[in-house]
């Protein structure tokens, strides 16, 4: 049995959304720590509020864990002479680490040869002696969005640090950061205990902490805010709305939950129920009180930080302040619906959206563009002339009043609204229904996890402003990289993807990039006369498409690819199929999805390891660069066996391209099985690279045939084999 280490990180408010965060990378690090310095320990638990981050490791061993080193020295031919004598080398090496030469041993390291070794054990230190160095090292490696200093001091962390507990086996662990002193003192509540606590070991702690009115861990208080907050609702004569992203933001803004039922007047239930929500859930922090329909009640659930003589003087106050935004927002949506939606469309002309990208009125322009566009395009699902040509107008109409709802009074006041308040000046201007909901749909999904469009024009109108954003960006060279995406062109190309696959919609995947490439060109011609500069091409044999150069297009494949690839390796398909896959061509997500699980499907079948082979030959002897080889002359065959390849690669061509352009991919993968055996004695009886360049490129040519078939699927030769 080890020691208890207790620590804790007294601090000024830490920001709510940083606190989880902060207590999962805690143990980590700690763990991280124990390891490398060789310390044994038990179970780890972190907690924290907003003024004080804790953790602690039970069973900590006293001192580190016994161990051998080896350290490696010069060659043994070095080491020692002809006789076996040890040489001035080896004499040396034992010296510097404390061994006697006699007790060198001689190791054979892999791929280098013999060389001598020195072995020491490593009795290792007290715990103690370690943990001064160890515990301010673990502080300054928790990382946050934003750190700060304070002061003239030279220690960066989240919020400024006012005390540091650190006890191990009761005992004070002595150190200092930047003048502050290690301690045993904790303090409660900032205003109900603001005096300082000794303590002794984590019983202690949470004991002394809890009378001090601190819940220490983050569980224990979000269980007491549902809790009283549902009670508070049932005494308003409704049902809490459950919302547990609320919940974990309150519980990690109190130290002291005290629940208090509010009202309003009910005239303001005549606003659109999100309004309502947003002015008190993301406005207030208010939960939120519904009657058995699900319906709002003018109620509401706020969570103090701490009880009051007179709590209606506390809930006055919240009702004071949720009564003035009310107030604002139904003022807001008087004004707003004074005229029709359509009316702000020529505001969007003076509202910058980028500098170099134009207005927001340009955009919808090029919204508007792209998603025609893609209604003429859409392969599936399959539409009469009527129902696309009914499309086209929702789309056309809805592209234009995508945006209006930015410049209204209650977006400029709410921005979490956009899209939400489109849709409801939309329709209360007459609208039709499905172009209001394509205004709303349009944002979607706004976050991981969100919901997607569930309308066709929706949906559409969404891949077309997503698809905008992520072409200005890579025009303006806003790619990104590493962590950094201020743009969030991850999360919206992870969106596109999800979108594509959950409307089944199936259009010309790269015609869709060319197309939302070519919209810009008016819009940086209206505004500064000619390409800009960093636009421009800057490589001779580069080539420019549509007033862009194709390095723009190149880069976007690759990022696009990238996020194919990540949305598919979370969905559980294997690395090397995806790649694949992705290396072959056709990038569109409904296509590389049905052609990794057909590869899946294959891989489990024996006939995958046989053919894998032969098929990456095939890949691999061909020209590098995509260049394409004419079709090969039956004339210019001197061998039985590319005769023979030939034949039976013409007798399948015709049915194993319908099946994939049927999108039938494990059928055509089956169906290849049978140019097995004619590939393997191919390249068994005919040399392809002989010196003749005739009979060299036609069966170059032969190969290549073949092999633009295979690439319809996959590249084989990415493929790992498991049997090599």
């Amino acid at each position: 049995m080890g020691l208890e280490l207790l620590i804790e990180i007294g601090t000024e408010e830490i920001p709510s959304r940083f606190l989880p965060l902060a207590l999962e990378q805690m143990q980590s690090l700690m763990t991280g720590q124990f390891s490398f310095h060789h310390i044994q320990h038990g179970s780890t638990q972190a907690m924290g509020t907003p003024r004080r981050l804790a953790i602690c490791v039970q069973d900590v061993a006293e001192s580190q864990t016994k161990r051998v080193i080896k350290a490696v020295g010069p060659p043994k031919r070095v080491a020692y002479d002809t006789s076996g004598k040890p040489t001035r080398a080896a004499i040396g090496f034992a010296q510097n680490h404390g061994v006697k030469v006699e007790d060198l041993k001689v190791e054979e390291i892999p791929e280098k040869g013999a060389y001598i070794i020195a072995e020491k054990e490593d009795t290792g230190k007290e715990t103690l002696q370690l943990l001064p160095a160890i515990i301010p090292s673990w502080i300054n490696s928790i990382g946050f969005p934003k750190s700060m200093r304070w002061g003239e001091s030279d220690l960066k962390f989240v919020r400024p640090i006012h005390w540091i507990i650190a006890i191990f086996g009761g005992q004070r662990i002595p150190f200092s950061m930047d003048g502050i002193k290690s301690d045993v003192k904790t303090y409660g509540h900032r205003f109900l205990h603001p005096d300082p606590i000794i303590v002794k070991d984590f019983q202690s702690y949470m004991t002394q902490l809890e009378k001090a009115c601190v819940i220490c861990d983050p569980e224990k208080r979000r269980e007491i805010i549902l809790k009283q907050a549902r009670a508070e609702a049932k005494k308003a004569g409704g049902t809490l709305r459950e919302d547990m992203g609320l919940l974990d933001q309150v519980t990690n803004l109190v130290e002291w939950p005290v629940a208090l039922c509010g009202s309003f007047d009910p005239k303001y239930l005549d606003l659109p129920e999100e309004v309502l929500v947003t002015s008190m859930r993301d406005n207030q922090k208010y939960f939120c009180i519904e009657d058995s329909k699900g319906r709002l009640l003018p109620n509401f659930v706020t969570i103090s930080n701490m009880p009051a003589d007179d709590l209606m003087i506390v809930i006055k106050g919240n009702e004071r302040v949720l009564r003035a935004r009310l107030s604002d927002a139904s003022f807001f949506l008087d004004e707003d619906t004074k005229n029709p939606l359509s009316d702000r469309i020529e505001s969007l002309k003076h509202v910058v959206f980028q500098e170099q990208l134009g207005s927001l009125h340009d955009k919808i322009i090029r919204i508007k563009e792209l998603a025609i566009y893609m209604a003429e395009a859409l392969e599936k699902p399959a539409l009469d002339p009527t129902k696309k040509m009914a499309l086209k107008n929702t789309l056309e109409r809805s592209a234009l009043l995508s945006k209006c709802d930015l410049v209204t009074e209650m977006v400029g006041e709410f921005p979490g609204l956009q899209g939400i308040m489109g849709r409801e000046y939309a329709t209360r201007s007459g609208e039709g229904e499905d172009v209001a909901q394509a205004i709303f749909e349009h944002y979607l999904p706004r976050f991981s996890g969100d919901k997607l469009p569930a309308t066709l024009p929706g949906a559409i109108l969404s891949l077309a402003d997503k698809m905008d954003n992520l072409v200005g960006c890579f025009l303006l060279g806003f790619v990104p990289t590493g962590s950094e995406d201020p743009h969030a062109l991850r999360r919206q190309t992870q969106g596109m993807i999800q979108i594509v696959l959950n409307n089944g919609l199936i259009f010309p995947w790269e015609g869709f990039i060319k197309k939302a490439l070519s919209v810009y060109q008016p819009s940086f011609s209206d505004i500064t006369g000619e390409i800009p500069l960093n636009l421009r091409s800057t490589k001779k044999n580069e080539g420019v498409q549509g007033g862009f150069p194709n390095e723009t297009k190149g880069k976007m494949r690759i990022f696009l690819n990238q996020r194919l690839n990540n949305y598919f390796l979370a969905q559980g398909f294997d690395y090397d199929l995806i790649n694949a896959v992705l290396d072959a061509g056709d990038a569109h997500p409904i296509y590389v999805q049905k052609r990794l699980e057909a590869l899946a499907e294959f891989r489990s079948q024996e006939a995958f390891e046989t053919i894998l082979t032969p098929f990456k030959r095939v890949i691999n002897i061909l020209p590098k660069g995509g260049k394409e080889l004419p079709d090969p002359d039956q004339r210019f065959f001197t061998e039985e066996a590319e005769k023979s390849l030939y034949d039976i690669f013409k007798g399948l061509e015709g049915e194993l391209n319908k099946k994939i352009a049927g999108a039938e991919y494990l059928d055509a993968l089956q169906a290849m099985v049978n140019l097995k055996e004619s590939i393997d004695n191919f390249f068994d009886k005919v040399l392809v690279m002989d010196k003749d360049d005739i009979l060299r490129n036609n069966r170059l040519s032969l190969l290549s045939s073949i092999g633009r078939v295979f690439l319809k699927i996959a590249d084989f030769s990415r493929i790992v084999q498991s049997k090599e």
